[in-house]
């Protein structure tokens, strides 16, 4: 599928040290095997019940009769050939939307039972520049206001940039002009899924609609509560750190982008997150406004937990591209500005209770191996599988209120919403800040790929300027969404969802 793409890029890519894909470099994806290496105190992780070992052998999780999520008010954008529109496109987009109202999910039967919001256009041209607001797809998607947006691409005569510069433009008018969560999907993968079930005339893909579910914060699988033995008034707060860098063809003005993810309730299925842009790239390696990052997590925790105090759990991806003497200033420099994000919401906290975790690859094993005094003297964990080339290490700080991060990053894995059987290779929340990077990239996919070529005279001059960047869509008659002045680039009712997805 389309939107499983990014995924199997990194699958591909995974061995490498890193990796440049859809020209943003990001850090390769490792598989998972955890055991822990050295346990010098057993007190370690106080309360909680030790696993030595955690297979990485996919096993189908038992799905909820009723998946546990919103109603889906869902509107079809169909993009047909470049060339010429074929004669079955509307009966195709139809017979679409009459398999998902018979699939079982969850309909928003009030949206639903007025004329169906489908449109079919052969140009994304319309979705892409404030002035086409008059465009009858863009007017009408915005008077409909879909929470969902299904966008079926046909890939004839379109090159693989072509189709990925349509996905992310889909992306950008979904999330940031609608505030609507989209999924994309080419019409080869959809038709062949109905004809492998021809049997089922009503047949619509369970794995999508397990996805959408859970891009809107749905639960789709029953899950493993976890095992840990908190203080009263506590609970779990589970963040996810990553950096992503524009690549060696960005434009110069291309940012890069910090995002962040935390867990909102306790059943630690739901990681929305925030991002920040950062215009000078490469030189920074500390997380760009790590400080308001955290405090908005905080708040939005803060805001469904109400009354508990956070044992927070920070997972902190990509410090394995510097270099090895700036990694310990590095991370005493980020567990600093945690806890003080941490105790300006929770002002109760006098010493905050912070595990700071280091995910790095396998390659810096041997630098920490006998020397921890440059990490911080950091209790080692790795994951690794048979294939030596393949091993990822976690390096959890010593602190105040370490727990057992072997058992946590394995409940993680296994209560994973999006798919029944699929683990990701990495933590879950690195996994997820990951992939709300590479969405944020699609927001100026123009920037990532220095093409200019939808924009015009002065507009491609003020589209090159930094500040342009996310402000390209503002407020006018039939939208909602104003993102021109909120640090992250959706509108608000984005905040709660994992539309990144």
């Amino acid at each position: 599928m389309l939107e499983n793409s990014k995924i199997e890029m990194l699958e591909k890519l995974k061995r490498k040290t890193s990796s440049i894909i859809d020209g943003v470099i990001t850090n390769a994806q490792c598989p998972m095997f955890i055991k822990f290496h050295k346990q010098e105190d057993p007190s370690f992780f106080p309360g909680v019940t030790r696993q030595t070992s955690v297979s990485a052998t996919n096993v189908a999780r038992e799905s909820i009769q009723a998946a546990d999520g919103p109603a889906l008010s869902i509107g079809i954008i169909y993009i047909s050939p470049a060339i010429s529109r074929g004669e079955d496109d509307d009966d195709f987009v139809t017979e679409v939307y009459e398999r998902i109202r018979t699939s079982g999910t969850n309909i928003d039967e009030t949206f639903n039972s007025s004329e169906p919001l489908t449109a079919t256009i052969s140009d994304i041209q319309p979705l892409l520049l404030t002035d086409s607001e008059d465009g009858e797809v863009v007017r009408t998607f915005c008077n409909r206001k879909p929470n969902t947006v299904l966008a079926i691409i046909d890939t004839t005569g379109r090159t693989k940039p072509a189709l990925r510069d349509i996905r992310a433009e889909l992306h950008k008018f979904g999330n940031r002009k609608l505030g609507a969560v989209t999924y994309c999907i080419t019409r080869k993968s959809l038709e062949k899924l109905f004809n492998d079930n021809k049997s089922n005339p009503n047949y619509f893909p369970r794995g999508i609609l397990w996805r959408l579910n859970s891009m809107h914060g749905g639960q789709n699988f029953k899950i493993e509560p976890a095992q840990m033995s908190l203080p009263e008034g506590t609970g779990l707060m589970v963040v996810g750190a990553h950096i992503s860098h524009p690549g060696p063809d960005a434009a110069q003005s291309c940012p890069s982008v910090a995002s962040v993810v935390s867990n909102l309730d306790q059943k630690l299925t739901v990681f929305p997150g925030s991002v920040r842009l950062h215009h000078n790239p490469h030189t920074e390696p500390v997380v760009f406004e790590l400080r308001g990052l955290m405090i908005e997590r905080c708040k939005a925790w803060k805001d469904k937990n109400k009354g508990l105090v956070p044992r927070v759990i920070f997972y902190r991806d990509g410090l394995d591209i510097i270099q090895k003497d700036v990694i310990d200033k590095v991370v005493k420099h980020e567990m600093e500005i945690i806890a003080s994000a941490i105790k300006s919401e929770f002002a109760d906290e006098e010493k905050p209770h912070l595990t700071y975790v280091v995910a790095n690859k396998h390659h810096i094993k041997s630098t920490y191996g006998s020397n921890k005094d440059k990490i911080l003297k950091a209790n080692q964990i790795e994951t690794s599988r048979t294939d030596e080339s393949s091993r990822y290490t976690y390096y959890v700080m010593p602190n105040n209120d370490e727990r057992n991060v072997e058992e946590m990053t394995s409940l993680l894995t296994n209560n994973y919403q999006p798919d029944q059987v699929a683990k990701p290779a990495i933590a879950v929340p690195i996994h997820y800040a990951r992939k709300l990077a590479l969405r944020t990239y699609d927001y100026f996919r123009f920037a990532v790929t220095n093409k200019y070529d939808n924009f015009s005279g002065a507009l491609r001059q003020q589209a090159k300027h930094p500040a342009y960047l996310l402000g390209e869509y503002r407020p006018s008659e039939g939208s909602s969404t104003d993102v021109s002045n909120r640090s992250n680039p959706w509108p608000k009712e984005m905040d709660e969802k994992m539309f990144y997805l």
